[in-house]
């Protein structure tokens, strides 16, 4: 080989250094505000879900202890004096659906909320609407909550994801509560 057929070699593999130094200066330069923002979503989500709480404890390190098996994956476990807020995923129809659950201290359902996920528009992404996350408050692990929740017409994925998950949580309560 000749030394010009080197340049472009040595090129092309300076352009890639730089890029990715570039892209690695990025994500330290953000990541901190990336996960400021991950957390004041979560905590606002945890306020809806369970609301007049004065403060949340992280617990999910004692609560994947306990291997509780729930079909749902768990994602974080707060405690705060008015009951328990899980945070678990699910999988819909478009993918993973993240959903917040609050439980009072009594073991029923106060709310939830669902976060991150790519359901279709027009029919997943109705699951986020209070007609159809209101049916949960209330509820508790006595129930058999599919027979008790009017599903999403079209979007049978989404509805049973959602059931899977606040049925996960209201399992979790029980073991996390005794």
């Amino acid at each position: 080989m000749k030394k010009k057929d080197f340049a472009p070699i040595i090129s092309l593999f300076l352009i890639c250094v730089c890029v990715t130094g570039l892209v690695s200066l990025t994500y330290v330069a953000t990541k901190d505000t990336i996960s400021k923002r991950a957390l004041d979503d979560a905590t606002k989500a945890m306020n809806i879900v369970l609301p007049g709480s004065t403060g949340f404890t992280d617990i999910t390190e004692e609560v994947i202890e306990k291997n509780v098996d729930v079909p749902a994956t768990v994602n974080s476990v707060y405690v705060s004096d008015k009951g328990y807020v899980f945070t678990l995923t699910t999988s819909g129809y478009g993918g993973d659906i993240l959903v917040y659950v609050g439980v009072n201290n009594e073991g029923s359902v106060v709310n939830i909320q669902l976060g991150a996920n790519e359901e279709t528009p027009s029919l997943g992404k109705k699951a986020k609407e209070a007609f159809f996350t209101d049916q949960f408050a209330g509820l508790t692990g006595e129930d058999v909550i599919k027979d008790e929740i009017d599903h999403i017409s079209g979007a049978s994925y989404t509805t049973n994801a959602v059931i899977e998950a606040v049925e996960s949580a209201l399992t979790l309560y029980s073991e996390v509560s005794k």
